[in-house]
């Protein structure tokens, strides 16, 4: 009978120990391990953004009239070994006009996250190929892990024109891909879209 109870000690003690390790290691996991995603953000003139707080300084809708022109960063967040990136964003023809993209504005410290790390970037593209859609691409040259940046930061900044602010219009991220510098490539599906009331 003493046998029987000792093994039974010994089972739940055990079961125990193995029930805390795993729920131990899986908050420290949950806590340390940060979805990747991408955002868009509607005022650009405030860019803190920090893994941390993944909404800090992204306003996800703005307010513009007819004729007027508003700037758009496209922020990715949570990145891990950024070699590569490529995004869409689509949006209504109808009531904007897209005037340009470009990777940075260094002049306003709003550096691309790619050169976070001193890595120098080819190829950026912000191009409309299909009315209402934008393709975005680029690259860092070489295939450096040292230079591929982690973290959270200005992918590209994309200007529009207001041609009908009668009603609210969407933009939306879609086929977003973050590729390492391992070539991996990983669709991100944790996106945050805008709107232009």
């Amino acid at each position: 009978m003493r046998y029987l109870n000792n093994k039974k000690i010994i089972f739940i003690a055990v079961f125990v120990f193995m029930f805390a390790c795993f729920t131990i290691s899986d908050s420290v996991f949950a806590e340390s391990e940060l979805t990747a995603g991408c955002a868009l953000d509607m005022d650009i003139s405030t860019h803190n953004y920090i893994e941390e707080a993944p909404v800090q300084d992204i306003e996800s809708s703005t307010t513009a009239w007819v004729n007027s022109y508003i700037f758009v960063a496209i922020v990715g967040q949570n990145v891990t070994n950024l070699d590569t990136y490529q995004i869409e964003v689509k949006f209504n023809p109808e009531n904007l006009q897209f005037i340009m993209g470009v990777e940075e504005n260094p002049f306003a410290g709003m550096n691309n996250l790619l050169k976070k790390n001193n890595g120098t970037t080819f190829g950026f593209q912000a191009i409309e190929n299909t009315s209402g859609t934008i393709n975005i691409a680029n690259t860092l040259i070489g295939n450096d892990s040292g230079q591929a940046p982690e973290g959270s930061g200005i992918l590209a900044l994309l200007q529009f024109k207001i041609l009908d602010d009668s009603s609210e219009t969407s933009l939306t991220l879609e086929n977003v891909h973050y590729v390492d510098s391992l070539g991996k490539d990983q669709p991100i599906n944790n996106l945050l879209h805008a709107t232009v009331k």
